[in-house]
């Protein structure tokens, strides 16, 4: 009697270990898929903000280029104010 019992208590150990260590697998996968979305969705977000910073450079310069045009106007405003015409 007392080795059925042993039997059927080492039996459930297994099978609730079996079914521990499934159920951690199972978890580990869905957290391993959550994190990849999550990578994702990140790589996305860098790639955009890769984007807005080229677009912000790029408005930058022409900015700066405007600012040197304007120059330029002024200068030859400057002198053609000057000249006796």
């Amino acid at each position: 009697m007392f080795e059925i019992k042993f039997w059927i208590a080492g039996i459930s150990v297994f099978v609730l270990f079996a079914a521990v260590t499934f159920l951690v697998k199972v978890m580990i996968k869905m957290l391993l898929d959550k994190l990849r979305e999550i990578a994702d969705d990140l790589k996305k977000i860098v790639e955009n903000i890769t984007k807005i910073i080229t677009q912000h450079q790029a408005l930058e310069k022409r900015v700066t280029d405007l600012e040197i045009t304007v120059k330029e106007i002024k200068e030859t405003q400057d002198r053609c104010a000057n000249c006796n015409l």
